[in-house]
């Protein structure tokens, strides 16, 4: 709050800060944390922990300002004083604040750390401030249990509420991690998937995983989350052990199963077949030569259509990373022996798991994509056209970034899925396959039980893509089959006359709680499933379905 970054201004200026901070926070220094920003009333609020480290003796303020805009004459920031504090272990520490705003138009504030675990408590719309004649309810955690760091989002009727656990602030020995529990209620109890509620102490305490230290993302924690047209982008730091445990900022993806249970990913790009377009150049991708020889350069060059030179399969393999691979060969893109020095060229070659074919590939503000090689993780080089060269056949290369249109592309995939009228689908069946692997997060069936007539909205929801990937040729067991549901013999069918009771799945067993559609193969011809609709119905009965190998 006080700690500017190059360009911004300070909420308080460093050195100062509100005097009843003094009052609670007798020891207080100067070092705020752990913001909170929410937008009500035609203003933002800015929630900040004030704390003697190491020590419950902490409180949480709040600030007002009708702007975020710094060149505004209104950027303004007014203290409104204190919100909530604590002064001894048997509190719940007041530090790291979260807002959470129900439907019903309610707003709660939830905070807290080691010091007796995670609370709730409701806030006055209006003020921003605890409401009057409510109490703190203890939600997670408790007795030095190590739970801190809440958020809490409402996905369907279940709210979630996700909190860190173990070791933070420790740099590359960190052991922070994320876990989740849900309830029905927006103050608890909230349970995890196995039934477990958070409300306890130490190991006794639940809470499902979801997100640990991997790669070199160490100790990730203090989750945010950003609802945007349809993705959901969760913010956690962590320490980058690739980079001398430097302190970062992440970005993933969250989705939720066919159960309802968080799943957390940093493949923020969907598998598939895709043209890579230079900004500058407005020129794509292309395997040189175009031809099936083994190990060639890559080059930019117009864009014609058709030539599977210049179609891209990208593949997650990891912490957000992927694979590049190119038809006809299936050829992944490599950087030579992992030279990262600048203008070092790039060729195909055949898979071999290593840093020098994997890229991390990130979207800049304006809609383009940069790609970072792994092969040297400190110096982070990008791929660009050298020279911002505009010639066809210009070799591409690796740099450090220098924000220019030259390392900027655009991805397109080639024929995405368009959402097919529920009476195209032929009635004697189709051919499907799904491009990453089955029952990931964001390839499932997600209907409801109640569609009984002709229109069959909700089988109007999926939609196919043409696909010529062979990966699964010759697996036996993914050919000549029909496409049935559990519990049933005979084939689904979505045409008129037939979709109907089929669809509904009657005479499953309704004890079971997990339902499966059973996408199967009835040639060797290949079709991509993907899914144009995630949303909930709130009919009876089986609800979700995943994909599943039968």
């Amino acid at each position: 709050v006080s700690r500017r970054g190059r360009g911004s201004k300070a909420v308080f200026e460093g050195g100062k800060w509100p005097s009843w901070i003094n009052t609670y926070v007798p020891k207080f220094t100067g070092g705020f944390w752990a913001p909170e920003i929410v937008y009500m009333n035609d203003r933002y609020y800015l929630y900040y922990s004030c704390s003697t480290f190491g020590t419950s003796v902490s409180a949480i303020g709040v600030a007002t300002s009708p702007t975020l805009d710094q060149s505004s004459a209104d950027y303004k920031w007014t203290d409104q004083g204190r919100v909530v504090s604590s002064s001894s272990a048997g509190d719940v520490n007041a530090i790291d604040p979260s807002v959470f705003k129900d439907d019903n138009g309610k707003v709660y504030l939830t905070y807290g750390s080691y010091f007796n675990g995670i609370g709730i408590i409701e806030l006055n719309p209006a003020t921003g401030k605890v409401k009057a004649g409510t109490r703190l309810k203890h939600i997670a955690g408790g007795g030095s249990s190590a739970f801190e760091a809440p958020y809490i989002t409402k996905e369907g009727k279940y709210y979630y509420l996700f909190v860190n656990r173990a070791d933070c602030c420790k740099g590359p020995y960190s052991t922070y991690y994320i876990v989740t529990g849900r309830s029905i209620s927006p103050t608890g109890p909230f349970f995890d998937k196995n039934g477990i509620n958070l409300r306890g102490s130490g190991s006794v305490a639940g809470g499902t995983t979801v997100m640990v230290t991997s790669g070199r993302y160490i100790g990730p924690g203090h989750m945010g989350l950003l609802r945007d047209n349809g993705r959901n982008l969760v913010s956690t730091h962590y320490y980058d052990g690739n980079y001398y445990g430097e302190p970062k900022l992440d970005i993933s993806d969250l989705q939720f199963t066919h159960d309802g249970w968080p799943v957390i990913s940093r493949d923020l790009i969907p598998a598939g077949r895709y043209k890579i377009t230079n900004k500058n150049s407005n020129m794509v991708w292309e395997a040189a030569g175009c031809s099936d020889q083994g190990s060639v350069q890559l080059i930019q060059n117009n864009d014609n259509g058709s030539a599977a030179c210049q179609f891209w399969d990208l593949t997650p393999v990891g912490d957000g990373y992927y694979k590049i691979s190119n038809e006809p060969r299936n050829e992944s893109v490599d950087l030579p022996f992992c030279n990262s020095l600048n203008g070092i060229n790039l060729q195909t070659f055949p898979w071999i798991n290593t840093y020098c074919q994997k890229f991390k590939i990130e979207q800049l503000v304006n809609g383009f994509y940069v790609f970072t090689s792994l092969a040297n993780p400190v110096l982070s080089k990008v791929i660009q056209v050298p020279s911002e060269s505009a010639s066809v056949g210009t070799l591409l290369d690796i740099s450090d970034f220098n924000g220019s249109a030259s390392q900027q592309w655009m991805l397109r995939e080639v024929n995405p899925p368009a959402v097919l009228d529920a009476n195209d689908i032929a009635n004697n069946g189709f051919t499907a396959r799904w491009n990453t692997t089955p029952e990931a997060t964001g390839y499932r069936l997600d209907v409801t039980t109640t569609f009984v007539d002709a229109a069959y909205q909700t089988i109007a929801e999926w939609n196919f893509q043409s696909g010529t990937n062979t990966a699964n040729n010759g697996i036996t067991d993914n050919l000549n089959k029909t496409i049935t549901a559990t519990g049933t013999a005979a084939p689904v069918y979505a045409a008129q006359g037939n979709g109907g009771q089929t669809a509904r799945a009657t005479g499953w067993n309704s004890t079971v709680p997990e339902k499966f559609w059973e996408i199967n193969f009835t040639t060797e011809n290949y079709y991509n499933l993907k899914v144009s609709s995630k949303q909930r119905s709130s009919s009876t009965g089986p609800l979700h379905f995943k994909l599943q190998y039968k």
